[in-house]
């Protein structure tokens, strides 16, 4: 239900939340979970296809 909501309003960025991996900060949305980042634009869902990159940085909190 929430994706639902997110994609007929906006998603809800916690900005307490917001990491910078070495290239663009991001986050997930707080009500759907969808991985988000912010380029020019402004925030925008996380492509996997378009965004992934080697330079980018691992979450701090992650294992990697």
């Amino acid at each position: 239900m929430s994706s639902i909501f997110c994609s007929l309003t906006l998603h809800r960025i916690n900005r307490n939340r917001v990491w910078f991996d070495s290239l663009h900060h991001r986050t997930n949305c707080d009500r759907c979970g969808l991985p988000m980042i912010r380029d020019v634009t402004g925030w925008r869902p996380y492509d996997h296809e378009r965004d992934d990159d080697p330079r980018r940085e691992p979450h701090p909190n992650s294992e990697h």
